[in-house]
């Protein structure tokens, strides 16, 4: 049976998972380990067959940490923003962008409602930034096209452009915790047009516009990605 590619993982309430991640965020500088929860048991499965996949076709978390340095994602974000239809204004919205609630800390930590999941996985992973996370579990969107590079490419950029971390890579879902979010209207539709490329399902399954993505984006201390 494939193994998760942790240094150290368990199962735990979802209500301890927060405490949980708190801890290790913060000694991370000192630990070289990063928390990342990983769902349910189903999500872990789902996970776990993509990784699979791509471990038999030879790939690495080497290989997709080279082809990220190595990826132009301003170009890749210019080419498909001409595919995505988000020109079109009811994909884009009104261009008035209001202060929306973010999708909160870890939608991964509880079922439909607010009920704590009983059984969280949450890995350890060595590495030396979060958004590396990705290509240790070669994270992909499969219904797009999109393998590791591309994910830990978009991520490192928003890492550094807004100190976003990755804490929750399921089977279909990466969440982020956000240390300097955009504080601007305009600042706040420029990332919700990027997030719109990379990962349109939160527009068009979620918010509606990403006009209302923006307004969701601002002072957000989460961001929440979704691949139907």
């Amino acid at each position: 049976m494939t193994q998760i590619p942790a240094e150290q993982f368990g199962w735990m309430h979802g209500e301890e998972v927060p405490a949980y991640l708190a801890e290790h965020q913060a000694s991370f500088k000192d630990t070289g380990l990063w928390p990342v929860v990983v769902g349910d048991p189903e999500s872990l499965a789902l996970l776990l067959d993509t990784y699979e996949i791509y471990s038999e076709d030879g790939d690495t978390a080497e290989q997709a940490l080279k082809s990220a340095a190595a990826e132009n994602i301003e170009r890749w974000l210019d080419f498909h923003a001409e595919e995505s239809g988000i020109e079109d204004p009811e994909i884009f919205g009104d261009g008035v962008v209001s202060e929306q609630p973010g999708p909160g800390l870890l939608t991964a930590l509880n079922t439909g409602g607010s009920k704590p999941l009983p059984e969280v996985g949450v890995g350890l992973f060595r590495v030396k930034h979060p958004w590396e996370v990705l290509a240790q579990l070669l994270w992909t969107a499969p219904n797009y096209d999109m393998g590791p590079k591309i994910h830990c490419a978009i991520q490192y950029r928003w890492s550094e452009r807004y100190g976003a971390d990755v804490v929750s890579a399921t089977g279909d879902v990466i969440q982020c915790r956000v240390l300097r979010p955009p504080s601007t209207t305009e600042a706040a539709l420029e990332l919700a047009r990027e997030q719109y490329i990379y990962c349109p399902d939160i527009v068009t399954q979620g918010v509606g516009t990403v006009t209302e993505l923006a307004g969701t984006l601002l002072n957000a201390d989460y961001w929440y990605f979704w691949w139907d």
